[in-house]
């Protein structure tokens, strides 16, 4: 399983199977793209975890208003995937 998520700076993806997952960001090497490993994870909540609290962090909120509506539209967008992911299941 691979989910590539823009992260607010940069796309990361989650990668894994069914006892762990891990956060990656992607990076350009020799003008190719690669994964490197940034984070590991017991399993998909905690590594979608992860991705919101980057998602919050690299946000350009100023105001506790428009952190509210961040945090609220990172919630929607991460519920939409993991609902998809539990579904191909």
């Amino acid at each position: 399983m691979e989910i590539v998520i823009a992260d607010g700076k940069q796309k990361v993806m989650i990668r894994g199977g069914d006892s762990a997952f891990e956060l990656c960001e992607e990076r350009r090497q020799k003008g190719q793209i690669v994964w490197l490993a940034v984070g590991w994870y017991a399993d998909l909540g905690a590594a979608l975890n992860a991705v919101a609290k980057r998602k919050v962090r690299n946000s350009d909120a100023k105001t506790l208003q428009e952190l509210k509506a961040v945090v609220l539209a990172v919630r929607k967008e991460l519920t939409e995937v993991w609902t998809m992911e539990r579904q191909a299941v």
